[in-house]
């Protein structure tokens, strides 16, 4: 089985034939047989599992990609063009929050927080450039760096 992140939120599985029926996930209560491998997943990969679940299933003779995004609030977005900036927004205040996830893309960084961190969207946007939508992620442009603790896990690279 091969688990990607796609988001801050998101991951996608490939799950062969073989794992598929080793796991003993076809029949009528499908998706609450593949809930548990989902959350997982999720968990694998550093993303929170708990929660409400979004899952797409797509099934063929070659494997099956199943598509889980966690259902969370609205996500706020900053871009910053330099890194610099980024790690100074990231030491400007104690405390911060383990839902930001940070991307890079079209040559930015892109800092995705949870909308009920009010505090930090404050913060934010007074060294980066907030954002109205996502960046366009896909897995041919950009790539996930860290899908959640972007700043804890910044900072333990990047010491003062």
């Amino acid at each position: 089985m091969t688990i990607q992140p796609i988001g801050p939120s998101s991951v996608v599985l490939y799950i062969t034939p073989g794992e598929w029926r080793a796991r003993e996930l076809e029949g009528p209560d499908r998706e609450a047989r593949l809930l548990p491998l989902a959350r997982w997943a999720l968990a694998r990969t550093g993303i929170a599992s708990e929660g409400p679940l979004e899952l797409e299933l797509f099934v063929s003779a070659c494997g099956t990609l199943l598509f889980v995004r966690r259902l969370a609030g609205e996500r706020r977005w900053f871009s910053f063009t330099r890194l610099e900036e980024l790690l100074a927004a990231a030491r400007s205040a104690a405390a911060p929050p383990e839902g930001a996830a940070l991307f890079w893309l079209e040559e930015r960084w892109w800092l995705s927080l949870p909308a009920e961190e009010q505090r930090w969207v404050h913060i934010l946007s007074e060294f980066g450039q907030p954002r109205r939508t996502a960046p366009p992620l896909s897995e041919t442009h950009g790539a996930v760096i860290f899908p959640q603790g972007a700043f804890s896990r910044l900072l333990a690279y990047f010491p003062r």
